[in-house]
């Protein structure tokens, strides 16, 4: 059993995982390898896909250990190559490059996403656009990002009283406004660089749904509003 895909988009589907799971189940179907994980703070779920050739079942691995080994087996086409009882795993690149699978993780349940079929609020948006305004958020310790859709604007505004970093972005439908934690937003800006961004918001301060594509994979991730301490 094997699968095939560019290294590029391997290294993309774990790479969006990494920042929230260290272990990771991958599912393959129809073409196509998908990889779902929740962090363990439960505050966001990502969920990744790529093309790919071949067929196999699902397996669980290592993200951290894929993703050196990627970097070890080199070349541009990498085919990850399994053993007959799914124990282990040979990445074939320029080199190969072998390494244990880990124990199943069972299902990881997704949320339901039909809560996105009706929106008040989507918004578009460059990372490259809005990072500085995060990166000064980070520096000045400020703990959330507020997005507010409204008038055909997306405004990522970072800060509160007197000190703020703001920036507006067109593309943007409907209205609705709501306030997610700045790690994790600044995780995604990464993570999607060079991509258009989408987010969705269903409602005011209710979970957003942020959507980008890299090479043949699709990302998203679902991210919950920031409550405030008392």
């Amino acid at each position: 059993m094997s699968l095939k895909a560019k290294r590029n988009d391997w290294v993309r589907l774990f790479s969006v995982v990494s920042a929230y799971t260290k272990d990771a189940k991958v599912t393959v179907n129809d073409g196509r390898a998908t990889i779902l994980a929740i962090d363990a703070a439960k505050v966001a779920i990502v969920k990744g896909s790529i093309d790919c050739e071949g067929e196999c079942s699902d397996f669980t691995l290592n993200v951290e250990q894929v993703l050196k080994a990627l970097n070890a087996a080199g070349g541009d086409d990498v085919t990850f190559s399994f053993d007959e009882n799914m124990s282990d795993l040979t990445i074939i690149g320029n080199a190969r490059v072998k390494l244990p699978l880990e124990t199943d993780m069972g299902d990881i349940r997704d949320i339901k996403r039909d809560m996105f079929d009706t929106i008040s609020g989507q918004g578009k948006f460059n990372p490259a656009d809005v990072e500085q305004c995060v990166s000064y958020g980070l520096w000045n310790k400020e703990g959330a990002v507020t997005i507010t859709i409204k008038d055909g604007t997306t405004n990522v505004r970072v800060g509160q009283d007197r000190h703020t970093a703001e920036v507006d972005c067109g593309g943007a439908e409907g209205e609705a406004f709501a306030t997610y934690p700045l790690d994790y937003f600044d995780t995604m800006l990464k993570q999607s660089k060079g991509s258009e961004v989408t987010v969705k918001i269903p409602n005011n301060d209710f979970p957003a749904l942020v959507e980008w594509q890299s090479g043949t994979g699709d990302f998203s991730l679902v991210i919950a509003p920031r409550v405030e301490q008392e």
